[in-house]
């Protein structure tokens, strides 16, 4: 399996330029798998609450959520529950998209939908974060991190406190507090972060690079990276199957000129992310004139 794997994502194991040798946790497989880890994830957690916590109850990686059959579900990235009954959607945002807010709106819904039980009382609704990390600036302001909570349009004091919370990071921002170990690992996600900086003993960041480094041993879960974008595009493919062949060829053609590109423009670290993510992917193909 492991060697089908590698003929279909176009690697050698040993390719110094294969993508997971620079593989970053701005990746989306990258980010949900490495959030598995407890102490990664409950230190991220404590620093967007911003307190200490104790522990957290369960992690869900790719959690889908569906209300019925011809209902819109959503998949999310990481859902978690905290010790204090705390539910975090917490998502990986690479591109720019102006649904975000609406996104948003849709998924604190459906986390409600899950979290209620037939008699319970709406005072038991969890409090819920909808937390996205941005490697493009979604209001354009430069802030790093930009906190939504509903309030009283005639008294600004008054704040609806319906338990709702909504939190973009912008990865890339150079303005506004975010507490140290949050700047710092916001650095270490957007690939800004100094090579020679120390990250620490137990910090947010070191916590990160621990987990990523791990990763990057695995074997058969780096292998599971290319495949399963190569795997994404098939079952987008609804035609035969020398038609599903041919694009397979095609893809892992146009995977290598994007990383010859990269390569030459100094930007190979942008390729891992790339190459799992289709929307990162088309829009660089784009812009190198890739087709």
């Amino acid at each position: 399996m492991i060697n089908e794997k590698r003929a279909a994502a176009g690697f050698a194991i040993d390719d110094p330029k294969a993508p997971w040798n620079d593989i970053r946790l701005s990746n989306d497989w990258t980010f949900c798998k490495a959030l598995e880890d407890e102490r990664l994830c409950r230190k991220l957690v404590g620093e967007i609450l911003g307190r200490e916590v104790e522990s957290v109850e369960s992690i869900l990686p790719h959690r889908n959520l569906q209300t019925s059959t011809l209902g819109k579900g959503v998949q999310i990235d990481i859902y978690v529950r905290d010790s204090e009954g705390n539910v975090f959607d917490i998502e990986m945002q690479m591109v720019s998209r102006g649904d975000l807010p609406r996104r948003v709106r849709y998924y604190h819904s459906m986390i409600d939908i899950d979290n209620a039980h037939k008699g319970m009382l709406y005072t038991d609704l969890p409090d819920t974060y909808v937390v996205f990390f941005c490697m493009e600036d979604p209001f354009g302001l430069g802030l790093r991190r930009y906190t939504f909570l509903p309030h009283c349009q005639e008294n600004g004091t008054l704040s609806l406190d319906d338990g709702l919370h909504t939190v973009f990071y912008y990865c890339r921002g150079e303005h506004g507090d975010v507490g140290e170990q949050m700047a710092v690992f916001l650095r270490y996600v957007s690939g800004t972060i100094d090579r020679n900086e120390q990250l620490g003993n137990g910090t947010l960041a070191a916590e990160a690079d621990r987990a990523v480094r791990r990763l990057r041993r695995d074997e058969e879960w780096r292998m599971n990276l290319m495949f399963g974008y190569v795997h994404e595009q098939d079952i987008r493919d609804e035609g035969r199957e020398e038609g599903r062949e041919e694009g397979r060829t095609e893809l892992t053609s146009r995977l290598k000129k994007l990383r010859e590109a990269l390569d030459a423009a100094g930007r190979s670290s942008e390729f891992a992310d790339a190459a799992t993510d289709p929307e990162l992917f088309a829009k660089l193909c784009k812009e190198f004139g890739i087709s």
